[in-house]
């Protein structure tokens, strides 16, 4: 009967032809739609793990107001900027409806904690640091409104090598400074500060030589409470800051200023050994972890939970760890004593504010913990930004182990900035977010994203989705269509034959059989080649598009990750590919077998003689 079955097929050469033909473009279009459709899949999950999508915030300046100050290089006064802000916004603001936050926006502060019993870089390079607190005395009558040459007597604070030594002075910032008077002695808090001018040091030095001055700075402190209101220093008023050297009496160290001169010392020592400390819900809230600036080298980050839980556990950077030959499990002794609510710990300038309290007291300790490292990270030299670089030594904490937040001796205080300010939401979920920010938000506030390139990428990845659905689709279609008009063609149109077969006496089993095995040896072969066809070109595709790497991991563990895991993706894909190429050729020839047989039952249970009757 197969033969029978045979010649009827060689006997519609053009038919049977277009049958397969067609059969094999349906397999291939839908096998091909459906191994893309589920790797695509797959790949957005994976690159949706791998993803992260980081918005940073900055306040912006509400105006620009204009200033001045005397430069006693110029002898005249410099004019200079500064922002200036309607309020200061609180991080509470980008909290509105449609917010789908993973990690709500914070302001992070940094800490810095009293570390004598470390090795810091401030305190293995004394020399580095940038404050002086000596006793001075002028050569000659003077009055430093220019460069003037003084002799350092004692050094109090700071580069002993100056002891003893002279240097240039000036009063740099102030119009009438009071005079110097020889033999005098002075108390002075020193900065390095450009280069030494004047007729004095033009007399005494050669053309080509320059050498730094160092100028006097006011001994008021700048505190803020824990809403950012300035408190009032009880020096401030004192007529005496215009100029402040101090003229060193009997009882001197006794006095308001001489306390403090004396409370500077140990809290410029406190400062020089002094360690960063800043806290965070995520380390790649971290801008410097998430450009791939910094990366854990040894050890595992900061879990979740431990960041939820507030749990006494760190980061510190390779270069503490070594100079303090601390490993993994150690314990790192954390001191609080000052808050910066201005800027991060690695863009901070130390010698902008004075380590005294308003009263001119020394900085207490307002926290103390000892936390576990459970991990080390390095940093790479050459930052992708520097706004979002790490400081030397820095320790990184859950934000919910420290207790006094944004609370105690609190030296600087300041809007937003990206470096201090960012959140975590779903990736692909930028627009959503900026449209409901349109409607709630402020323009005071400027949002920027990093996400890595996702949102380019999963644009793509979502075409390729549309386009593989769509092979998909149109492939059933065909092949649905194709069974049921071929089988229309190869049996409906056959009663006549089936009918004869029959009156010769021919068993149903027998005519359902012939008619059968036609169609279904052209069905097996055209889904067969199809599903093969579709099953190859898809790993073309996906080896050429859907396994780049579509971000810079330069800087990553990634690379390792996905090194390590190819060969497995290779099989799992293959994998992938076979069962789908089994499937569809399976499913193809089960749909065709069932419409087949069910027409072919149709007939079959018509009376011959009806069948002769009828007219195809």
């Amino acid at each position: 009967m197969i033969k029978n079955s045979m010649k009827q097929i060689l006997r519609m050469p053009v038919k049977s032809f277009s049958f397969l033909v067609l059969m094999v473009l349906a397999a291939f279009l839908l096998t091909l739609g459906c191994i893309l459709y589920i790797m695509n899949n797959a790949t957005i999950t994976k690159y949706e793990d791998s993803f992260i999508t980081i918005g940073t915030v900055e306040q912006k300046a509400f105006s620009v107001k204009r200033g001045t100050e005397w430069n006693a290089e110029l002898k005249d006064y410099s004019v200079f900027q500064k922002a200036e802000y309607s309020s200061l916004l609180p991080s509470s603001i980008l909290s509105f409806p449609g917010a789908n936050y993973i990690h709500e926006p914070k302001k992070r502060s940094y800490y810095g904690s009293y570390a004598p019993d470390y090795i810091l870089w401030n305190t293995s390079s004394p020399q580095n640091f940038p404050v002086v607190i000596a006793e001075i005395s002028p050569i000659e009558d003077c009055i430093p409104d220019e460069a003037v040459k003084v002799i350092v007597k004692k050094v109090l604070f700071g580069d002993s090598a100056l002891e003893g030594s002279s240097l240039w002075f000036c009063n740099h910032y102030t119009k009438n400074p009071k005079p110097l008077k020889k033999g005098n002695s002075y108390a002075v808090v020193l900065l390095t500060n450009y280069w030494a001018h004047g007729k004095h040091f033009e007399a005494e030095a050669k053309p080509e030589k320059r050498s730094v001055e160092y100028v006097p700075i006011e001994l008021v402190s700048k505190q803020y409470d824990r809403n950012g209101k300035r408190m009032k220093d009880t020096l401030e008023g004192n007529s005496e800051e215009a100029s402040p050297y101090y003229e060193i009496v009997n009882g001197f160290y006794e006095t308001e200023i001489g306390k403090r001169v004396l409370n500077l010392i140990e809290g410029y020592a406190m400062l020089r050994a002094t360690q960063p400390v800043t806290g965070t819900n995520a380390t790649m809230l971290l801008m410097s972890f998430y450009l791939g600036d910094s990366y854990i080298s040894q050890g595992r980050d900061i879990s979740e939970e431990e960041y939820n839980q507030g749990d006494q556990v760190c980061l510190v950077s390779k270069e503490f760890a070594e100079n303090n030959k601390l490993t993994l499990g150690d314990e790192v002794n954390l001191q609080l004593y000052f808050t910066n609510s201005k800027i991060s710990s690695g863009t901070h300038n130390m010698e902008q504010w004075l380590p005294i309290t308003v009263k001119g007291e020394v900085l207490s300790v307002f926290e103390e913990s000892r936390y576990t490292i459970v991990g080390i990270y390095d940093t790479f030299s050459g930052a992708n930004d520097e706004r979002f670089r790490l400081a030397l030594d820095e320790v990184i904490v859950p934000l919910a182990s420290i207790k006094n937040q944004n609370s105690c001796n609190i030296m600087e205080y300041g809007p937003m900035k990206g470096s201090t300010t960012s959140f975590q939401i779903p990736n692909g979920s930028i627009d959503a977010y900026m449209a409901n920010w349109e409607k709630y938000g402020t323009d005071e506030l400027e949002i920027i994203f990093y996400d890595r390139g996702y949102t380019q990428l999963k644009n793509g990845l979502e075409n390729i989705k549309q386009v593989s659905l769509l092979l998909l689709v149109v492939g059933m279609i065909m092949v649905l269509f194709l069974l049921l008009f071929f089988s229309h063609l190869f049996i409906t149109n056959q009663k006549e034959r089936i009918a004869i077969e029959r009156c010769l006496g021919v068993e149903k089993k027998q005519c359902r059989s012939s008619l059968l095995s036609g169609i279904l040896i052209l069905l097996i072969a055209g889904s067969i080649l199809g599903c093969c066809l579709g099953g190859v070109l898809s790993q073309h595709i996906s080896a050429d598009t859907m396994d780049r790497v579509y971000y810079d991991t330069t800087y990553s563990n990634v690379i390792a990750t996905e090194t390590k895991g190819t060969s497995d993706k290779v099989a799992n894909d293959f994998l992938v590919v076979m069962i789908v190429v089994f499937s569809t050729g399976a499913g193809i020839a089960l749909m065709g077998v069932l419409i087949s047989v069910r027409k072919i039952n149709r007939i079959l249970n018509l009376e011959p003689m009806k069948l002769l009757s009828e007219k195809n």
